[in-house]
């Protein structure tokens, strides 16, 4: 069966801690077999146990300026942002990697995290992220069936950590099943984003996608949404399904899927490969677009000079009185087809 990795979105139901009906959104990598598809999601925990230095530029406030066209990126991209990781405006924030990641694991978070770091030099004059490795607790997963937002988090400086798995009464209970090799939580208050956590059920995905997979979770933790919506679309946010083959869109990290066979025939000779699609770099689209998140002064409603960077490798809606309204986005994977 080929499966492939899609970052779909699905909005079930639940109850909050208060009795009240509250919206759920996952978006993220489904994985699919030939024609049928079923929700999957990507697991990543960003954790951070203080809400120091986290905050966020207003996502009204920054669609009306890309609308007006104060930075690099179109109109129908103009609500593809989500609440931002702003303490990485004054430097890298602490990312506790679970020390149950394989050697070969580790490396290849270094490499996605150094990706967005090359674009945080070039964009904001820094690196974002700072990798280290910790032994995570049990604390450090989130509890669905009570506060979703009350897991502990390791750093006080604004970072996340990334839990290698979670037991699957737990996955189950946010509506993951064994199909979804990922997903990042993210709670927030209004438009500020006040702590996160992404989980990588590693052992779940094909190696060869491991890096593109994380390079896009971490996309998300910065504040990206997908780079278009594969729901219908808007305005503000343009239908995957409605782009043309090799649109921009269609080919950034933060595109909402990745193929888990891409079959090419030699012009030379005639043979035949088989490969996994691999998003390892961020392209100027994905780039220009945090460059927008980032250099807007939520304040001033004023962008400082956007300075775009070619690097290597590239909702959960929980309203109640949690702290204030808990957002997490599920990654997957769906049955689905090849190239």
């Amino acid at each position: 069966m080929i499966k492939d990795v899609r970052y779909g979105l699905s909005r079930p139901r639940m109850m909050n801690s208060q009795g009240r009906s509250a919206s759920k959104v996952f978006s993220g990598i489904a994985q699919t077999a030939a024609l049928s598809f079923a929700s999957l999601g990507l697991g990543a925990c960003g954790v951070d146990l203080a809400m120091v230095g986290l905050g966020s530029a207003s996502l009204d406030g920054l669609s009306e300026a890309v609308r007006a066209g104060a930075c690099a990126v179109e109109v129908d991209q103009s609500e593809s942002f989500l609440p931002r990781l702003s303490s990485i405006i004054d430097g890298a924030v602490t990312v506790v990697v679970d020390a149950s990641f394989t050697v070969a694991e580790r490396e290849m978070i270094d490499a996605a995290a150094d990706s967005w770091n090359a674009w945080g030099r070039a964009a904001l004059g820094h690196d974002v992220f700072k990798v280290t490795s910790g032994k995570l607790t049990g604390d450090t997963a989130p509890d669905s069936g009570n506060d979703p937002c009350a897991f502990e988090v390791p750093v006080s400086d604004g970072g996340f950590a990334i839990r290698r798995g979670m037991d699957s009464d737990s996955w189950n209970s946010f509506g993951l099943g064994d199909m979804n090799p990922a997903a990042t939580l993210r709670c927030r208050r209004s438009d500020q984003l006040t702590q996160q956590l992404m989980v990588v059920q590693a052992d779940w995905l094909d190696t060869r996608q491991f890096e593109s997979v994380v390079l896009h979770e971490f996309g998300h933790a910065l504040g990206l949404d997908h780079s278009c919506s594969d729901e219908g679309g808007s305005e503000g946010f343009a239908a995957c399904s409605e782009l043309p083959m090799g649109h921009e869109y269609r080919e950034a990290v933060m595109y909402p899927s990745l193929k888990s066979r891409i079959t090419t025939v030699s012009e030379k000779d005639g043979s035949v490969t088989t490969e996994p699609e691999i998003r390892e770099v961020l392209t100027s689209n994905d780039a220009d677009r945090a460059s927008c998140l980032f250099l807007h002064d939520s304040e001033g409603g004023a962008f400082a000079s956007v300075r775009t960077a070619t690097a290597r490798t590239s909702s959960e809606s929980y309203v109640g009185e949690i702290p204030g309204e808990f957002r997490g986005e599920f990654h997957g994977v769906f049955p689905g087809g090849s190239q």
